[in-house]
């Protein structure tokens, strides 16, 4: 790899001889120089340990400035491509810890590099750290929706409100890592109930007929949110330190409480507990089954980008946060559709086949040897284009096909805790089953799962749509 002068292998202890036998062309032998260093250590009883083996032996090369990047390379993954090593070596000496916004999911993925500098997190650890927000979501879903027919939602909206500013002002304040998880764990509860008690409050403020082009707004919260932070975190790296950062998000939050406590909210709290209807049910894991071939594309395309395409990480996370809002546009055309109300069954039917039987097509394509980055990118965005159109008519139909018979029936919160955690559940698992899958079959391998996914989320919607079209017994 270009740029690369120094390379230490970490061994077991209990493997040593015969890792020498095999690098003795590479080891460094008096009287014969090498272009590149080459040193053998002994590793530790765990992951860590041996990688901080292996940072001990190039300390004093760090401390004297020769080495000024230092590139952690796990042997479980011995097919990393050159191209991969060459991106990641160069994104580093050119930016540093300095995070592309562009390329963000979260404030904690935007201020992930400086977390684990000052609390001395291992890269799954800071993975988790990230991930906890949708466990919530992932596990307690459907009971939170059960328990807002209880609670009401401006009580929910409000709780979830200052649950996020206060663990954002722990998060500031943390010192060891013990506060900073539970701090996230905790602030993934005050997630969960804004994103479930906001979409069951604009169903229940929301005129029938204005209701559908509302909840398709709404579909759109996760990209453009994710849109706004990283921008926020990004731009506010330039002038604020992490603790800033964190204080002025639990700042924004706690001022958001004030216009939740004025909204024209009745309460729900005496209607109960109700369970939507079958349809939504089935519905809502068709939604799960969209998270899940999204956010395996959308969070693999990078590394397909750079170790199969040759592009900078630069490019490839441009590309991710690029083709993530390419689903945007397809609210606006569901809002459009749905000028004059909710759009009948055969009606919906007649624009989700198309949009998903054209996913299915061109899934494939995002991975086929037919071109460079450029291509990818291109398919890509018209994937995530095309599947966008359907999240936000299912969102849409989610009072009708759960029963619901008034704007505040509590079956509705149900259903969209049902759609939270489904939806949770297929973004937690994307990722991971989308890298098990390129391990088994390769990179068009996903590309067939993704158009397979696809296909069984329109037979899901499609079943749905039949089991709600039957009269309620």
């Amino acid at each position: 790899t270009r740029g690369v002068d120094r390379v230490v292998v970490v061994t077991a202890p209990g493997e040593r001889d015969e890792v020498a036998e095999a690098l003795a062309p590479h080891l460094p032998v008096e009287g014969r120089a090498a272009e590149v260093e080459v040193a053998l250590v002994d590793g530790g009883p765990s992951r860590h340990a041996s990688e901080w083996s292996a940072l001990r032996a190039v300390a004093h090369h760090v401390e004297a400035g020769r080495t000024t990047v230092v590139v952690v390379h796990d042997g479980a993954r011995p097919l990393a491509s050159p191209v991969l090593f060459d991106a990641v070596v160069t994104a580093a000496r050119e930016h540093g810890e300095q995070p592309l916004a562009a390329a963000q999911l979260a404030k904690f993925s935007t201020i992930a590099p400086v977390l684990r500098a000052r609390f001395a997190l291992s890269l799954p650890a800071t993975g988790l750290l990230i991930s906890l927000l949708e466990v919530g979501g992932g596990l307690l879903g459907f009971v939170a929706g059960l328990a807002l027919g209880r609670i009401g939602y401006r009580r929910a909206l409000v709780t979830g409100l200052a649950t996020l500013a206060g663990c954002s002002l722990v998060e500031a304040l943390a010192t060891t890592p013990a506060p900073l998880f539970v701090a996230r764990g905790v602030e993934g509860i005050g997630y969960l109930l804004v994103v479930i008690a906001a979409p069951t409050a604009i169903a229940a403020i929301a005129s029938d007929r204005d209701r559908p082009r509302a909840l398709a707004l709404w579909s759109s919260f996760v990209p453009v949110g994710v849109a706004v932070g990283g921008a926020v975190t990004g731009m506010g790296t330039q002038v604020l330190d992490a603790t800033g950062l964190l204080l002025l998000w639990a700042a924004l939050l706690a001022l958001a409480v004030i216009p939740a406590l004025r909204l024209p909210l009745g309460t729900a709290a005496s209607r109960g507990l109700a369970l939507p209807a079958p349809a939504a049910w089935i519905a809502t894991f068709g939604f799960g089954l969209y998270t899940l071939f999204l956010c395996a594309l959308t969070m693999l395309l990078p590394t397909f980008l750079t170790e199969m395409r040759g592009a900078s990480l630069a490019t490839a996370g441009l590309v991710a946060a690029f083709a993530s809002l390419a689903a945007l546009p397809g609210s606006a055309i569901a809002m459009a559709l749905m000028r004059r109300g909710a759009l009948r069954s055969g009606a919906m039917m007649r624009i989700v086949a198309p949009a998903l039987a054209v996913t299915a097509l061109l899934a494939p394509l995002v991975f086929a040897d037919i071109g460079g980055w450029g291509m990818a990118a291109l398919v890509a965005v018209a994937v995530v284009g095309a599947s966008g159109l359907v999240s936000p008519l299912v969102f849409a139909r989610l009072p009708i096909l759960a029963r619901a018979a008034a704007a505040d029936d509590p079956r509705i919160a149900t259903a969209n805790g049902l759609l939270t955690q489904f939806g949770a559940g297929g973004a937690l698992i994307g990722p991971p089953l989308g890298g098990l899958v390129v391990g088994l079959w390769g990179w068009p391998g996903l590309g067939i799962a993704i158009a397979l996914l696809s296909l069984a989320m329109l037979a899901t919607i499609a079943l749905a749509e039949r089991i709600g079209a039957r009269p309620a017994l």
